[in-house]
């Protein structure tokens, strides 16, 4: 069995990678687990990777690394359950010192498990730009802390999205990026490329299972000041009237609207709305990026299944006010009915890992 371990900043389009590669495997006879992880409970990754037909578990409530036991016990359930060949744990988007604190424990407690791990950190390839061209990134400095941590420890360093930067940005990257990140393995990638995701695979595989990895040196007051910036909401809604699609597609728009009228920083946002029939995955980020599959909008169903992730930097206060202001403006536009059936708003809590191998 091979773990690969994905972190990587919010939006970065981890979920996207290892949904894609998951598929590709499976189609070649390979058995495939993933491991999600979220602070919150209500996760749109996992309702999108089991829809596709991916065996997926979730690490919720916590990272990675604050609930080491949870992970551990959901990678012994899958090898139980699914004996695969590879297991996808994808960390969640503010979680950094994985080497330290997932990674070398894993091999010190379950190496009889498996024959390789890795660790594959995606960046938006624009923020990768941005980065190099030394321009402010869109977010608070103890926030671009974490992102800088986590490119700092990759095995391998996955500069996705490239699909999305013109050529002489993507020039612009490869010439200066291993002044910055010496001595890493860099993949430049578009993941709904299925030999870009290919190839990543095969890099992965190619990691000697002896690797030394260094673990960082992490200033935790910093880090977890920079969860603590970020806002998290998790709404699950029931949209019921004779326009229910249009009116989930209107409340989706309105909600992303006055995120970006209040010029609150996006790390993601993340909506799965279905009809029992129609499934429908929309993402946002502060860079204007949009992943659709399906067209809940057709829907001629009268009732939709809304889940909302938000991960924000502003308060949990303020992005309830705006999905309530949300509801509100669509409920009298398209006369339909929005319940909310589950409701968490939160700030993470400070990290306090329950391994930590130097």
């Amino acid at each position: 069995m091979k773990i690969i371990l994905l972190s990587g900043f919010l939006g970065s389009g981890k979920t996207t990678a290892l949904s894609g590669a998951a598929i590709s495997l499976m189609k070649q006879g390979k058995r495939v687990g993933v491991i999600t992880n979220d602070q919150g409970k209500y996760q749109v990754d996992s309702h999108f990777i089991d829809a596709q037909g991916i065996p997926v578990v979730e690490v919720s409530n916590g990272c990675f690394c604050c609930n080491y036991e949870t992970l551990d016990k959901q990678i012994i359930s899958l090898d139980k359950n699914q004996k695969p060949d590879y297991i996808f744990a994808e960390s969640v988007g503010s979680c950094t010192d994985l080497i330290a604190t997932v990674l070398k424990p894993l091999q010190a407690y379950r190496d009889d498990l498996f024959e390789l791990i890795t660790l594959s950190t995606f960046t938006d390839s624009r923020l990768m730009y941005q980065h190099l061209m030394g321009r402010t990134l869109p977010f608070s400095q103890e926030v671009n802390y974490i992102i800088h941590k986590q490119m700092e420890e990759a095995d391998m360093l996955v500069v996705n999205k490239i699909d999305l930067l013109t050529e002489e940005q993507l020039k612009y990257i490869k010439e200066n990026i291993t002044n910055t990140f010496p001595h890493k393995r860099i993949i430049y990638q578009n993941s709904l490329d299925i030999t870009n995701l290919d190839t990543w695979i095969q890099t992965a595989d190619a990691t000697p299972p002896t690797q030394q990895r260094q673990s960082l040196e992490v200033d935790y007051d910093t880090y977890g000041a920079g969860e603590a910036l970020l806002g998290w909401l998790d709404d699950e809604l029931e949209i019921t009237g004779i326009n229910a699609g249009a009116a989930t597609q209107q409340l989706i728009t309105q909600i992303k609207d006055l995120i970006n009228k209040e010029a609150y920083a996006i790390g993601h946002l993340k909506f799965m709305a279905s009809d029992g029939f129609i499934t429908s995955k929309q993402s946002f980020t502060s860079l204007e990026n949009k992943h659709q599959q399906g067209d809940i909008e057709q829907s001629k169903s009268q009732c939709v299944s809304l889940i909302i992730n938000a991960r924000i930097e502003t308060t949990p206060k303020n992005i309830n006010s705006i999905i309530q202001q949300a509801i509100k403006i669509t409920e009298e536009k398209l006369a339909c009915n929005i319940k909310t059936k589950h409701h968490a708003a939160f700030v993470p809590g400070y990290p306090k890992p329950t391994h930590r191998i130097i």
